[in-house]
């Protein structure tokens, strides 16, 4: 067991690495720069086991909330921005589409990627994809074909903004509920 943690303190005072810092694209990158950093902090500390926790009844583990994260982002930007795919990153995301959260097979006890690997993998999905995205002049204003969901660059900036709140607070409860303790600050 992972003995309880304090959590990093909140920070508002966004600090954008884009566009001078000024503009809703600007804000948005900012914003999803924190909320990752919040969730990086949840996990950092967390080994496989903790990672493939899951609580009874449910097939979620922290581990797969953190693969699915990464994933949606990429899958969301890359539509809105057209950015090209690295290779390699591509290949680390294919397996982890939206019906992977909450697979069995993966919440089995099976080893899994350490925390660092999956802080990685997301910090490279924000270098590689969003940050690129978000760069272009014309992506906020552009529309997307979408069956579901968001279908403006706006609506998705909004979207993985919630996403990654969403998925933070099921990663503080699953490292809860797991014995983890996890103690919010609220400073």
């Amino acid at each position: 067991m992972v003995p309880q943690k304090n959590g990093r303190p909140r920070r508002y005072d966004f600090v954008s690495r884009l566009m001078g810092g000024h503009g809703p694209g600007a804000l948005a990158a900012a914003a999803l720069d924190e909320l990752s950093e919040r969730v990086f902090d949840q996990i950092e500390d967390l080994g496989a086991r903790e990672l493939a926790f899951s609580a009874d009844g449910s097939s979620l583990t922290i581990g797969n909330l953190v693969r699915h994260l990464a994933w949606a982002e990429a899958s969301w930007m890359r539509r809105i921005a057209e950015v090209d795919m690295p290779r390699e990153l591509d290949r680390m995301l294919q397996p982890l589409g939206a019906d992977r959260l909450t697979s069995p097979e993966d919440s089995a006890g099976l080893p899994g990627p350490r925390a660092s690997e999956l802080i990685d993998l997301c910090r490279r999905v924000r270098e590689q994809i969003t940050l690129p995205a978000l760069q272009r002049p014309d992506t906020l204003n552009r529309k997307i074909d979408a069956d579901k969901g968001p279908c403006t660059a706006r609506e998705v900036l909004a979207h993985l903004i919630w996403h990654w709140t969403y998925h933070s607070g099921h990663i503080g409860l699953l490292r809860q509920i797991g014995g983890s303790g996890f103690r919010w600050s609220f400073a």
